[in-house]
């Protein structure tokens, strides 16, 4: 039977054996997601644990840096972070602008992202204000939740110190302690927040300063009463930060005026705590940070529960990285008490060994990190995101032009190369970190780069020179780079992580797994590596194993990889990624899609979900955004269905007018569709003589369009998928041109 003649439709002879192997495929993706989780007797569910401490303090240090722990040797911080753990922790909250103290004091406790108040004063008093600044939220907070939490299990809470400045206005009364401490009715067993615990300082920001002697008073009381959660506050920190009119200078010594106070506080703390199990956390809930400036990160410190090295969670899976999401849940887990479904962190864990050695390195690496991050983010943001969308966009076009206009056949070789020089992006903008593992500034993060890109370049037509013969050489060798890069980088510890294709750390909406763009880059490049395969090896006598066989191997891998909450945690992929890998397998083997396939593809993505679900539930907590899902579902707060796909639909609006990848969609939808339409139909011929691309195809498109409707990032999926299966079938537009018309005598 000849390559053509599978290809055709209805074949009832084999459709029941292929549907049987299909079934059994998908059946065992499943299988396989088990089989690679961590093994577990049963769904684990989340129990009350015995309190490991008596009294958890939080120390509020908005704007330290880890320059300030470090300055002064012999310190409080200092000592703290040498008998402690130590990592970087992001600072996003839902306030408009940059991230205030009282907005990261409320998305510390409700283990969400919340906004402070506007334009009134910053306390539990005020609590309506604060709930109307955040009414029409697309992920809720629930303000309150540590609070409540902890006096719901018959625990006791106290606040201590504030952040007052302009106290004549009612912007100027701050209570971040308050905030962080309070129920859900704004309620606080003990609350020393008042005025009197500062001193008039007419050389200090504001003309105050904490008093040294009432905070040490005001904490002795709070310990008195063995409160469960006790949050200090002392303020200075942040009326250095505010302080209008000041020089760099002044600006520089209040500042450090400020860490000597709350080092103070520390001491004091440590001195109070007496034989009390405490664990003591000093967290900046806001950084110094206009958007593209460093710090990015401001430092967490935990001392107790034999704490020691650098701290990670499971909602990054990263030593040294930390969400302000996961410190109520360390709280509560800290106490013995369970953890509420409306909170997304995760309780943090130390690793290493500590000490002062070690911890000068930690250090030194968590200051690297955030330099490269914020490098990689502004290039990111500013300049590749829209350039490589204009850039691929012109090139799908003008592709799509030379194909269709005869006069214009003398452009079809540098065409070609335009098509493989965008082609090479993905492959350069993971393998970048390979010429440049850290990059200090955006310059050098451009540069390694450019370099990895050429690189790449050149070896493509370094290939497609020796193999003229086969066209579709270096757009499959392209595919399979893009698809290896991505499965080689999640599965090797994620060290190529963070770059272009991927989520940003700093802006926080994701923390390990893989990103949308990349699953879109990997999921178009794997099936259409699929189906060049299939072409080539059209007349080997292994091509029926090929078509049959390699199509759902790779999508195995992909899925798992992507999808499975142990790996990518992308859950996303496990419902459009089936829809694009069984389309191309259907069309791939000569099989219509008809409804019975398309219950087919729902069924399997049923039992994928509620597999990688259970699997993320047997890890003895929900860590990704399915695992919780289900969880809220099984708790019965099944209207978290529709918040999901409310949120799901208004990021997908919303991204439509705010992404330039919207463009690169359009114009990669017109230059196929052109191509397949007008004229002498290049498409239609340069599809016809290779049916697997042809199948891949239909599957990218199919499933963009899944995915699109599915994912929060709308637009960015089919962009980014097309780009990765359309571009590869206009080369090859462009190829057959050019035999036509340059390379008469190649076979």
């Amino acid at each position: 039977m000849g390559y053509s003649e599978y290809m055709r439709p209805n074949l009832p002879q084999r459709s029941a054996t292929i549907w049987r192997r299909l079934a059994t495929v998908l059946s065992a993706v499943a299988v396989v997601a088990f089989a690679l989780a961590p093994s577990s007797a049963a769904l684990a569910v989340t129990t009350v644990a015995a309190p490991k401490v008596d009294t958890v303090v939080i120390v509020l240090s908005p704007f330290l840096t880890w320059g300030d722990v470090t300055s002064t040797a012999g310190s409080a911080l200092l000592k703290v972070a040498h008998d402690g753990a130590v990592a970087n922790m992001n600072s996003i909250t839902a306030d408009a602008g940059w991230p205030t103290v009282a907005g990261g004091a409320l998305t510390l406790s409700s283990s969400r992202w919340t906004a402070g108040p506007i334009g009134t004063a910053a306390d539990p008093a005020h609590l309506p204000a604060i709930k109307a600044a955040n009414a029409g939220s697309l992920d809720a907070p629930d303000i309150g939740a540590l609070g409540a939490a902890i006096r719901g299990a018959g625990d006791r809470t106290s606040a201590v110190g504030n952040s007052d400045e302009d106290t004549s206005t009612p912007s100027g009364t701050r209570r971040p302690a308050a905030l962080l401490a309070m129920d859900r009715n704004g309620a606080i067993d003990l609350q020393l927040t008042a005025a009197g615990l500062l001193a008039t300082d007419t050389g200090a920001p504001f003309g105050v300063r904490a008093d040294p002697k009432q905070m040490r008073t005001a904490i002795r009381i709070a310990l008195a009463e063995q409160p469960a959660l006790l949050v200090i506050d002392p303020g200075d920190l942040e009326r250095a930060h505010d302080a209008p009119g000041q020089s760099p200078e002044q600006s520089a010594s209040s500042h450090a005026a400020a860490v000597q106070s709350l080092g103070t506080v520390v001491a004091d703390v440590q001195a109070a705590v007496g034989s009390r199990r405490v664990l003591l956390m000093i967290v900046t809930p806001a950084t110094d940070k206009p958007y593209y400036q460093p710090p990015y990160f401001g430092p967490t410190i935990l001392s107790g529960l034999g704490m020691h090295g650098e701290l990670t969670s499971s909602s990054t899976h990263q030593p040294g990285l930390l969400t302000n999401f996961d410190m109520a849940p360390t709280a509560l887990s800290a106490l013995g008490i369970q953890t509420p479904a409306t909170m997304v962190g995760q309780p943090m864990t130390a690793v290493g060994a500590g000490g002062a050695g070690a911890i000068d390195a930690s250090v030194a690496q968590l200051d690297r990190l955030g330099t490269t991050v914020g490098a990689i983010d502004y290039l990111r943001d500013l300049l590749f995101i829209p350039y490589f969308a204009w850039s691929a966009a012109f090139v799908a076009l003008l592709a799509a032009l030379i194909a269709l206009v005869p006069s214009a056949r003398l452009l079809v070789r540098p065409a070609r190369w335009l098509v493989l020089l965008a082609l090479c992006v993905p492959g350069g903008a993971w393998l970048m970190f390979l010429v440049s593992r850290y990059p200090t500034t955006s310059q050098q993060a451009a540069l390694a780069f450019g370099v990895a890109t050429l690189g790449v370049f050149a070896l493509v037509l370094g290939l497609t020179a020796a193999l003229k013969s086969r066209a579709e050489i270096p757009v499959l060798a392209l595919s399979t780079l893009t698809s290896l890069v991505i499965l080689a980088d999640q599965w090797t510890g994620r060290p190529l992580e963070s770059g272009f294709f991927s989520y940003s750390i700093r802006a926080g909406w994701r923390y390990y797994g893989m990103g949308n763009e990349g699953a879109a880059l990997l999921v178009g490049a794997s099936i259409v590596a699929v189906g060049l395969t299939c072409d080539l090896y059209a007349s080997s006598r292994w091509a029926r194993s090929l078509r049959l066989g390699l199509m759902p191997l790779v999508a195995v891998v992909a899925i798992i990889t992507a999808a499975a909450p142990f790996a990518g945690a992308n859950a996303g992929v496990a419902l459009w990624g089936i829809v694009a890998y069984a389309v191309a397998w259907l069309r791939i083997n000569g099989v219509r899609v008809t409804w019975k396939s398309a219950l087919g593809m729902l069924a399997a993505i049923v039992v994928l979900i509620a597999a990688f679900g259970a699997i993320d539930m047997m890890r003895g907590s929900a860590e990704t955004h399915l695992g919780r899902f289900m969880s809220e579902a099984l708790h019965g707060e099944f209207s978290a269905v529709g918040d999901l796909a409310f949120r799901k639909a208004a990021n997908n609006i919303g991204y439509i007018s705010q992404t330039p990848y919207t463009w690169l969609a359009l114009a990669s939808a017109v230059a196929l569709s052109a191509t397949r339409w007008i004229g002498a139909r290049p498409l239609v011929a340069a599809l016809r003589e290779r049916p697997g691309l042809a199948a891949a195809l239909a599957g990218v498109v199919v499933g963009s369009i899944a995915a699109a409707l599915t994912e929060d990032s709308g637009v960015v999926m089919p962009a980014l998928m097309l780009f990765a299966g359309g571009l590869p079938a206009l080369y090859l537009c462009l190829a057959d041109a050019s035999q036509e018309t340059l390379d008469p005598d190649v076979t």
